[in-house]
């Protein structure tokens, strides 16, 4: 069973941590291939800023990434 709300709650206590080190953006990237992840990840405030296409993998495997980036509130 899944417990709803988890990754909302996992992403927010990321961007609380990276906003008390004294941070103002968080940033992430996901497969340019899930639409589906990218699609979640802009519902919780990020924003599309840049796609690395040719990012190297495991045995040069190379694949593209979106990246995103929410501003944090400060205090």
């Amino acid at each position: 069973m899944e417990a709803r709300g988890a990754g909302r709650a996992l992403l927010a206590e990321a961007e609380r941590r990276i906003a008390a080190s004294g941070r103002s953006l968080c940033r992430l990237d996901c497969l340019t291939s899930n639409t589906r992840l990218r699609r979640y990840y802009e519902e919780a405030g990020y924003e599309v800023v840049g796609e690395q296409v040719g990012k190297n993998g495991d045995g040069g495997r190379t694949y593209g990434v979106t990246l995103l980036e929410k501003r944090l509130r400060e205090g």
